[in-house]
C-alpha cells in the first residue's frame, strides 16, 4: 500500500510542477511518469476539468496491470 501511495503522489505531485505551477521542465520527469503525464494532460485538455488526487486515482485504477507492474518496478 505504502508503494501505491508514494507512486500516486509522485504522479500527481508531477503534473501539478509541470503543468499547473509550471516549475518543472517536461525534460525532468521521471521516465516511467512521462506517458502518464501526457496522458493526464490529455484528459485535461479534453473535458477542461481540474486534476485532483481523486482523478489520478482513478486513473492509475484503470491501467492495464502489466503497465501498473512496470512502473511500480521503479519504486522498490
Amino acid at each position: 500500500m505504502k508503494l501505491w501511495k508514494t507512486f500516486r503522489n509522485d504522479l500527481y505531485n508531477t503534473y501539478v510542477d509541470t503543468h499547473i505551477k509550471k516549475e518543472k521542465n517536461k525534460k525532468e520527469i521521471s521516465f516511467q511518469l512521462k506517458p502518464l503525464i501526457y496522458e493526464l494532460h490529455g484528459i485535461y485538455l479534453k473535458d477542461h476539468k481540474k486534476i485532483t488526487i481523486h482523478k489520478v486515482d482513478e486513473f492509475i485504477l484503470n491501467l492495464k496491470v502489466e503497465r501498473l507492474t512496470f512502473i511500480l518496478g521503479y519504486y522498490q
